[in-house]
């Protein structure tokens, strides 16, 4: 039989749960209930790489390029694989011209360990092969953290078709 609650419309298992609860975060330690610092300053890092890798495409800044992309660095696309080489060869070239690159928008981190995942969109005005490939585009970039030091390996882009 259970105990009548001294307050009417009160629920003792609900307010024995809320209880329990507090005293659990009571004791937790306070950098717990805090962001990870380290996160943070990574978080920071890699919206500001992600930023710079835009204007670097734009700038046709290859040294950037060279430092941003690992050596082992894929991308996927609508119009098809490319590697590293390629890609800063591609630019080169100008068999893709970037006339403008806005800076990446909707970012969202998710961490696991020392890679990263980072999805977000932007708008540029640009050709492939001679091709128009202007447009908004959505992307996922793969970040992986090598002797202290963000680096993309891998990245896919959708571009989203006119409404």
């Amino acid at each position: 039989m259970q105990t009548p609650c001294p307050r009417a419309g009160c629920r003792p298992r609900t307010v024995v749960a809320a209880l329990a609860s507090l005293a659990v975060l009571a004791t937790a330690p306070l950098s717990s209930l805090a962001a990870d610092p380290k996160r943070t300053a990574d978080e920071r890092t890699l919206v500001k790489l992600e930023t710079e890798w835009s204007a670097a495409i734009q700038a046709a800044d290859f040294a950037t390029l060279e430092r941003t992309l690992a050596d082992d660095f894929v991308q996927i696309g609508a119009f098809g694989t490319a590697d590293r080489k390629q890609v800063i060869a591609d630019l080169r070239s100008g068999t893709y011209k970037v006339t403008s690159m806005s800076p990446p928008r909707d970012m969202k981190i998710r961490f696991f360990g020392d890679v990263a995942i980072v999805t977000g969109a932007g708008e540029e005005k640009s050709t492939f092969q001679g091709k128009d490939t202007s447009g908004t585009w959505v992307w996922t970039d793969v970040w992986v953290k090598r002797k202290g030091k963000w680096q993309a390996v891998a990245s896919q882009a959708t571009p989203v078709p006119p409404k």
